[in-house]
């Protein structure tokens, strides 16, 4: 499968730029790319969001980016694994709004009892 890329000038400059001080293809860097996005960010159906395994190559990549040890390749995972943990952690910690809602009715309606109002 083969489609024309239209890249911002801007970014195709600095991706050639980057492709030549480090020796790599840019078809190759954009082909990582894509990869790596629908790798990442692309759940496989039955694949679960977040496991455990993940959580420990995302922890492991952010321990090489602070040395300066990261490669593209890596860099682009970790990217792709921080969005995903961000989303698995988005879903998890959503505040369940109901049990808030129904104490507060209780909460009103026992205040209004005190009160003699029904």
């Amino acid at each position: 499968m083969s489609h024309d890329l239209n890249l911002s000038p801007e970014i195709e400059t600095r991706l050639f730029e980057y492709a030549k001080a480090t020796g790599q293809d840019a078809v190759h860097l954009m082909q990582l790319v894509v990869s790596r996005f629908v790798e990442h960010e692309i759940p496989r159906d039955g694949e679960p969001e977040w496991t455990d395994e993940l959580n420990a190559r995302r922890v492991h990549l952010i321990e090489k980016d602070v040395t300066g040890e990261l490669n593209v390749e890596e860099k682009v995972e970790l990217h792709s694994l921080q969005k995903r943990a961000e989303r698995y952690f988005d879903h998890v910690s959503s505040p369940d709004i109901e049990i808030p809602t129904q104490l507060l009715e209780q909460l009103l309606a026992k205040a209004n009892e005190a009160n003699g109002q029904e």
